[in-house]
């Protein structure tokens, strides 16, 4: 298929994903898994793999009690954005820039939106244990651990864990 027509197929594909997400349980695991090789496919142009990005964000905003339960969405879509959120370079912005079209800005941003959208409490313990197998491999580079620092500081563990359960770390801990 032509990077056009991709590119049109996919934003049609992100507005109705935005309305109707639940139509697409029964293929929920192979459109993910599809969505996820446009999105990770650096020899098509950015627009597609962005709109490739946007369709998983869109099925999660359309559907987010589906996304947070089936491991068939969460579990290959956080590790595509955390490998593409990886390919920042040395030459990339360090300060946010809106109109930053890379498809590791936008991996990095819809990692945000994922984090408010879907109830993270039940899939932090996946996120996590993915961030710790990469930080944990020899020779991590500094993108892989900017990537993954990057995931699971979008990540507000208090809303995952009570208030009352920070309180008692940071008294243990003598914190304030």
């Amino acid at each position: 298929c032509p990077d056009n027509d991709l590119d049109e197929m996919l934003l049609s594909l992100s507005e109705f994903s935005e309305k109707s997400s639940s139509f697409f349980r029964p293929y929920l695991g192979a459109l993910v898994q599809r969505l996820c090789e446009i999105a990770t496919n650096t020899t098509v142009s950015n627009s597609v793999r962005n709109k490739s990005i946007l369709c998983l964000v869109s099925i999660a905003e359309g559907s987010p009690e589906m996304c947070q339960y089936d491991e068939s969405y969460y579990a290959p879509v956080f590790e595509s954005l955390i490998k593409i959120s990886s390919e920042i370079n040395d030459g990339s912005p360090w300060e946010y820039d809106t109109n930053n079209t890379s498809p590791y800005q936008t991996a990095l941003d819809s990692i945000g939106v994922l984090a408010n959208v879907i109830e993270l409490k039940n899939i932090f313990s996946h996120i996590y244990q993915l961030v710790v197998s990469y930080l944990s491999k020899d020779n991590v580079t500094w993108q892989i651990a900017y990537a993954s620092i990057s995931a699971l500081s979008c990540i507000d563990l208090e809303s995952i864990y009570n208030r009352e359960f920070f309180e008692i770390i940071s008294m243990f801990l003598n914190m304030d």
